[in-house]
């Protein structure tokens, strides 16, 4: 079992403090205890993008699609982490047609796709993935 980083409950830590001190109203009283999850990958996955730790957040994007592989967020991010920042469009595409498995009407896979396509000169393909997107 994979327990929260101590920097992931720092994290949450802060992010409790801060909600408490500038929301109006607002009172957290949260045992640090309860800040220890035991899958965090979707946390990690955010607090290593939020550092510009690509790396890092493309690694627990990938522990989090191997926790989680019917949500498409996991998915999502790992594919615009692929395309964007590695520029590996090849892997963009596996990762986005992984998410079309579970989701196979969410469009934001086949944008995915057809960015992948085009940044490969693949038109025809990019143009049929913008298709299906349409449909």
């Amino acid at each position: 079992m994979v327990r929260s980083s101590r920097k992931t409950l720092v994290f949450y830590r802060d992010c409790h403090t801060w909600l408490a001190e500038n929301v109006n109203g607002l009172s957290l009283e949260i045992p640090e205890a309860d800040y220890d999850i035991e899958r965090p990958y979707e946390a990690n996955t955010y607090r290593a993008y939020s550092a510009s730790d690509w790396g890092g957040s493309l690694r627990s994007s990938f522990q989090w699609m191997k926790d989680q592989p019917f949500s498409g967020r996991a998915e999502k991010s790992a594919a615009y982490l692929a395309n964007t920042i590695f520029e590996d469009y090849d892997m963009a595409e596996k990762i986005a047609r992984f998410g079309l498995i579970a989701n196979p009407k969410d469009p934001g896979f086949n944008i995915t796709l057809a960015y992948a396509y085009a940044r490969r000169n693949q038109l025809p393909e990019a143009r049929n993935e913008l298709k299906n997107y349409l449909s």
